[in-house]
């Protein structure tokens, strides 16, 4: 291929949506993505079993397509066209050996344990000013020590491996927005969530999901509009070398075979990768990524639960978070079944990573504790699947490390990180998209003077 491409790495929800939405422009150059997986999707993918005549569908954790971002909706309904439902919203949150509500509604609180209504009470009236940009300090200034030490404290520490202390605000701001979801519910204190349970009629926030299949379906007819405009995409591939001239990317080498004359690169992959890749990763500070396994269990039987998914923070749950791919579609197993998509947090190369099935029994104890499963018998199989570089962790010092990544980067002209991995930024299905539509509008602008210098993102935390 002599004529200079337009290379994107990674197929997930971010990659697709740049590379349509370039081709659909009329873009000059050829497009072509590098995707490391044998399918699209990335972290919006679904996965497929078939156990006997029967087919379960599950995401990887609770996926759906919400914005307040008009253009993004219109975007999503636009490519799944009729092949879409709109459904509610049900989600938990498991304390003291309970189902509550989340967000809290006026009734759930009720339901807490007196000496922890009395003390938040008390946090609400006297506040303690935060001192650091610490996760911990953030959250006592805002819902008060007691919440802090039964709810955030320990499923942070469980989800991300870190102490509260080591972990930066950002993860709270965006994490509670990202819980959150509708902008009508506010959560940003604990007035706020005393407040929002006084609201006399729920919130009735409205998702939309694919009819055909799983959350991977919007992905799939990218995919299929991509390739009939002219788009390559190199699935099972990885960029194994990149070429630079000063200030520039002059070509990307696939697979140590196929060399690619890159005009511009678009990178969503992880940092790290591009780093090693440019030679920086000596250079520059390190961060980290948290990886998931998923256990996804298939269950002869209903759910037993109506949430699509649920928090669990106490310390002795051995799980971060479960959610119900039928909540979200009932076509994602045969009538009168359902499946269970538990998520175990851990760092590549542990003992989760390396061993998960040694987890079973100490998870099929707790769904059957947690009232999420009736029977034993109703076990039919688990799955597990392994998703490297699912969350960003956002340590204490994390704005220093990126910025200094950034200002490197940003040295090639023809060079952009965008996107939840790439941009080591935790967000949502929507604001990738929402951030790629932009970069493709800023793009085809005047595509023969890109200069990614000038593509500045701010990762806003309160939008949810």
């Amino acid at each position: 291929m002599s004529e200079k491409s337009i290379v994107i790495t990674g197929a997930g929800i971010a990659g697709l949506t740049l590379a349509y939405k370039l081709l659909e422009a009329g873009v000059k150059n050829p497009v072509v993505l590098v995707e490391k997986e044998d399918r699209v999707g990335g972290l919006a993918r679904s996965f497929t079993y078939n156990i006997g005549s029967d087919v379960f569908i599950f995401d990887i954790g609770p996926h759906r397509y919400h914005s307040d971002d008009k253009a993004v909706m219109d975007f999503v309904l636009e490519i799944l066209g009729d092949d879409h439902i709109e459904i509610g919203r049900a989600s938990s949150v498991w304390m003291y050996d309970h189902y509550h509500n989340w967000p809290l509604r006026i009734n759930t609180v009720f339901k807490l344990p007196f000496w922890l209504m009395m003390k938040s009470t008390v946090d609400m009236l006297i506040k303690k000013k935060a001192k650091t940009e610490s996760f911990e300090d953030f959250i006592i200034e805002k819902y008060g020590k007691s919440l802090y030490k039964v709810f955030f404290k320990p499923y942070t520490q469980k989800f991300l491996k870190y102490d509260c202390s080591q972990l930066h605000s950002d993860w709270a701001k965006t994490g509670i927005n990202r819980a959150v979801i509708d902008k009508r519910i506010k959560a940003g204190s604990l007035m706020d969530v005393v407040r929002s349970t006084l609201i006399p009629k729920a919130v009735d926030t409205k998702f939309i999901y694919p009819k055909s299949g799983g959350n991977d379906v919007f992905c799939q007819y990218l995919e299929q509009r991509i390739k009939s405009l002219g788009g390559r995409i190199l699935l099972s591939s990885t960029v194994t070398a990149i070429g630079k001239n000063g200030d520039s990317v002059e070509s990307v080498v696939v697979n140590d075979s196929e060399e690619i004359k890159t005009k511009d690169l678009f990178w969503s992959a992880p940092i790290p990768v591009l780093l090693r890749l440019l030679s920086l990763a000596d250079k520059l500070p390190s961060v980290e990524y948290l990886a998931l396994v998923l256990a996804n269990y298939i269950i002869d039987a209903p759910p037993e639960q109506m949430f699509q998914w649920c928090y669990f923070g106490t310390e002795e749950a051995p799980i971060s978070r479960i959610a119900i791919p039928t909540m979200f579609n009932p076509a994602l197993a045969p009538e009168g079944k359902s499946g269970l998509c538990v998520e175990l947090t851990c760092m590549e190369g542990d003992g989760i990573w390396t061993h998960p099935e040694r987890m079973d029994v100490v998870i099929e104890e707790f769904l059957m504790k947690s009232k999420l499963v009736a029977r034993f018998n109703d076990f039919i199989d688990v799955k597990f699947e392994r998703i490297p570089n699912a969350y960003p962790i956002y340590t204490l010092n994390y704005p220093r490390k990126i910025n200094l990544i950034s200002d490197a980067l940003h040295n090639f002209k023809n060079l952009l990180n965008f996107g939840r991995t790439g941009g080591f930024w935790y967000n949502n299905q929507d604001h990738s998209i929402a951030q790629a539509m932009d970069i493709a509008g800023l793009y085809m602008k005047n595509p023969d003077a890109f200069d990614s210098s000038k593509f500045k993102f701010e990762r806003d935390f309160t939008k949810s």
